[in-house]
């Protein structure tokens, strides 16, 4: 374990960029050689159309009706890899310990009344199955767990381990989600749908196995809302609420919060106050179904390495490549050389995978190896948020204390993830020499090789990315220039208190071309010790209240601080104007960044909704959310496109939860 966290070591400067940190050492070094001053790229799923993005799922099926769904179910998880040796002493509520497998079949715990709150068509569509068929009976009851996919004689849930934030914590294992098909819609093309909320498994930990409505409406927006956004995501199929009820432990609803004056004047030394839930509720029940090309996660392969079952570790890697990098598997040479490769397609993929999440400003509150996925998707969406008020370490998790998994700690937690994995994949390695008969000299550079993309090719790829990502929010060509604005951005929302999504959204208003001139009297160059000099007072603040960014502003800042905006707009409009990209520049920005996402107050207000029988307002956020990057109408625009709420800040629940 010291070996591995040795890693770090070169990466704690450059990855924590997101918090503004200055150049690091692979500041825009590739090979030794100095990047081109030249336009940013979008992110990839922008490039095509400057709109949103479908890069982690594109395909498109021919609609089945529910009849013929069955034909396209091949399970190829059960099929291939290894399953618990059946006893008759054992049922799958009996919590134990699963070894030398992959697997244990289970089935899911029926529910009361199964009835559908929401479906996705587009993922209706991207299986092969009839959007129509989502509003019948027969799918809220497959749905729901009271019956099986057509075709698909077996449910499945995995064991894994888990690896917090470099510490082992043994086996856990789907506690409450249980895979119920694998689907081929076209050739070459395979997902897997998977129930959240199902039932218990001997990896339940002697908990029920249950979901509630509140976390399924939560996970099935933010899940679909990501796709829109470009983020490499699993997908949401359905909700379904199962009419039974759930004890657990969360806060009083928002309305009741507020009239009790939850989240005000309790605050810490820092200026912010967290508490994990604390009232035991009878909540309404309810089965999600996700989907993804996998569902394999680090922890799985980590368990194995832990527990030295290679024979189970190599087939589950190479399982893995024929789910999410199959093009490894053409690939020449010898058999140990394609796990080299794998592993440097998990590096990569979650190396753009968060700074995807810093582009578009999601944290997802818990980073365990069990909550990431090898396919480089966002995977299980529990205690997540989108940055509201911009702070470095914001987090809406209770458990995180130390904001190891805040929003720019982000980098660090998936670089810990992709050390521990490397370590893994070096006994791997070792385990495949040996069936090879290679000898010690050529594992010794394998696994030099390992540590070496562990550790530069992560940083490399994600500085790439993220910066590339930066210059592209603020529509400005990929350079040293753009770079030190982006620090220096970041430093004044440190400072500040500003909307990260309204910010970048409204900069893109800004003519740079007419940027208004300012008056004899100020000299935005001036630092904090010239904040007294010239002017009339509080001219800054004024002059920067009267400017279409203010409203992305929660509150004015200090003449001084006014002062520091105007010098950091200053330098920005001069180098804009310099490349004179015009109209390029705004349409560059309205592709980066989103008008609308899923503010975690917004949610509650639709879980709290539906949880009263309307589900109209998750109908509504949906279809807002599946159109991030466009304008919408006025009537969405002042509803959705807002600074959070004072009433929500520290709402319970809203602000923060576990």
């Amino acid at each position: 374990m010291e070996k591995a966290l040795l890693l770090f070591s070169t990466l704690a400067v450059v990855v924590t960029l997101a918090a503004a940190t200055r150049t690091g050492p692979l500041a825009f070094a590739r090979g030794g050689a100095l990047l081109p001053r030249v336009l940013a790229k979008p992110p990839p799923s922008l490039r095509a159309s400057g709109a949103t993005a479908k890069r982690d799922m594109v395909c498109v099926a021919a609609a089945r009706r529910w009849g013929e769904f069955g034909s396209t179910v091949d399970n190829s998880f059960v099929r291939e890899l290894t399953p618990e040796a059946r006893r008759e002493d054992f049922s799958q509520f009996d919590v134990r310990e699963v070894r030398r497998a992959h697997y244990t079949l289970v089935k899911p715990e029926p529910v009361r009344a199964p009835t559908m709150v929401a479906f996705s068509p587009e993922c209706a569509t991207l299986i092969g199955l009839d959007p129509a068929e989502c509003s019948s009976e027969e799918f809220a009851a497959v749905m729901g767990g009271n019956a099986p996919v057509p075709g698909s004689a077996s449910a499945w849930a995995t064991v894994y381990g888990c690896s917090h934030a470099g510490t082992w914590f043994g086996q856990l294992g789907d506690g409450r989600a249980m895979s119920i098909a694998e689907v081929v819609p076209n050739p070459g093309e395979r997902f897997e749908l998977q129930l959240k909320g199902c039932g218990r498994t001997p990896f339940s930990r002697r908990f029920d196995g249950r979901a509630v409505l509140r976390s399924c409406i939560r996970e099935f927006l933010q899940s679909e809302a990501m796709h829109h956004l470009g983020v490499g995501t699993t997908r949401a199929l359905s909700v379904v609420a199962s009419g039974d009820t759930v004890m657990r432990a969360w806060y009083r609803d928002t309305a009741e919060g507020r009239e009790a004056g939850d989240g005000v004047d309790e605050r810490d030394g820092g200026g912010n106050f967290a508490y994990p839930p604390n009232l035991p509720k009878q909540e309404q029940g309810a089965v999600m179904c996700r989907v993804a090309k996998s569902f394999i996660r680090f922890a799985q392969l980590e368990l194995f390495w832990k527990r030295e079952e290679y024979t189970q570790m190599v087939l589950l890697a190479d399982h893995a490549i024929l789910r999410e990098y199959p093009h490894i598997a053409s690939l020449p040479g010898p058999e140990h050389r394609k796990y080299v490769e794998l592993f440097r397609s998990i590096t990569e993929s979650v190396a753009v995978l968060v700074a995807e999440w810093l582009r578009v400003g999601y944290i997802q509150g818990n980073m365990n190896s069990d909550n990431t996925a090898v396919g480089g998707v966002t995977i299980d969406y529990g205690p997540f948020g989108m940055l509201e008020k911009y702070h470095p370490t914001a987090t809406p998790f209770t458990s995180d204390g130390d904001k190891k998994f805040s929003f720019s700690q982000q980098p660090r937690a998936m670089a810990i993830n992709v050390a521990i994995l490397a370590e893994a994949f070096k006994g791997l390695l070792a385990h495949q020499l040996e069936q090879e008969g290679g000898d010690g000299e050529t594992l010794s550079k394998l696994q030099e090789e390992i540590g070496e993309i562990a550790q530069a090719g992560f940083v490399a790829r994600f500085t790439e990315t993220h910066r590339g990502n930066n210059a592209h929010k603020l529509g400005l060509l990929h350079c040293p220039e753009t770079t030190e604005l982006w620090a220096s951005l970041m430093g004044l929302f440190a400072q500040s208190e500003v909307d990260f999504t309204v910010f970048f959204r409204t900069l893109a208003q800004l003519d740079t071309s007419a940027f208004p001139p300012l008056p004899p009297t100020f000299d935005p160059a001036w630092g904090a010790d010239d904040a007294n000099k010239g002017g009339p007072k509080g001219e800054a603040q004024a002059m920067l209240a009267g400017l279409p960014l203010a409203e992305a502003l929660y509150a004015l800042p200090s003449e001084e601080g006014a002062r520091a905006w105007w010098s950091w707009l200053a330098r920005y409009t001069k180098q804009a104007r310099g490349e004179a990209r015009g109209v390029e520049r705004a349409e560059d920005m309205r592709g980066a960044n989103p008008k609308y996402i899923l503010r975690n107050w917004m949610a509650a207000q639709a879980y709290e909704a539906a949880e009263a029988g309307d589900y109209s307002m998750v109908n509504e956020l949906q279809d807002v959310l599946s159109k991030p990057y466009e304008e919408q109408s006025p009537e969405v625009s002042e509803k959705y496109f807002r600074r959070t709420p004072e009433w929500a800040d520290q709402m319970p629940g809203v602000a923060f939860m576990s």
